[in-house]
């Protein structure tokens, strides 16, 4: 009986736990990598939400929605239509968006980040937008003046391009 040269005895367990190491290592690259770019995406959209309260606010212009959808739609220009730009009134009610009419938007008073950003000031989440029908990331800023919540600005920005 012919005996195994010493390489061919030794080869396809090294070969297997080269390979298995190599999977291993690419998964946890890569969910790293995931969570690093949705922890980076969350703040610059909070950023940008801020950003945009602080016009709105600045500009005085909480209650003129055609001067709050202006800004919305100048914004999410600016963003190359990448990131939407929504403010909403404490109710619910949508007074300015970048991509949508508002006045035909429905009630958004029960969206978690929404409900998380009047208690809290910041709210965020990740879900299906009922309105576009696609997995969004959510950011929303409570706009306040004293005691009194003037809105809400959510920047939103589809789980797609940040994938």
């Amino acid at each position: 009986m012919a005996q195994k040269k010493l390489i061919w005895q030794l080869f396809p367990s090294y070969l297997l736990i080269t390979v298995g190491s190599l999977i291993v290592v690419t998964g946890y690259v890569s969910l790293t990598m995931y969570r690093f770019t949705m922890t980076k995406t969350q703040a610059e959209l909070t950023r940008l939400a801020q950003i945009v309260r602080q016009d709105l606010m600045d500009a005085n212009v909480l209650s003129v929605s055609e001067e709050v959808n202006r800004v919305c739609r100048r914004v999410g220009l600016a963003t190359e239509d990448r990131v939407r730009i929504t403010v909403i009134l404490p109710d619910g009610e949508v007074i300015g968006d970048s991509r949508e009419e508002a006045a035909k938007m429905g009630d958004h008073s029960d969206r978690e980040e929404i409900l998380t950003a009047l208690e809290d000031g910041l709210g965020y989440s990740v879900r299906q937008s009922p309105t576009l029908g696609i997995h969004m990331m959510y950011v929303a800023v409570l706009a306040r003046q004293g005691d009194i919540n003037l809105a809400v600005v959510r920047t939103s920005i589809a789980t797609t391009d940040i994938k």
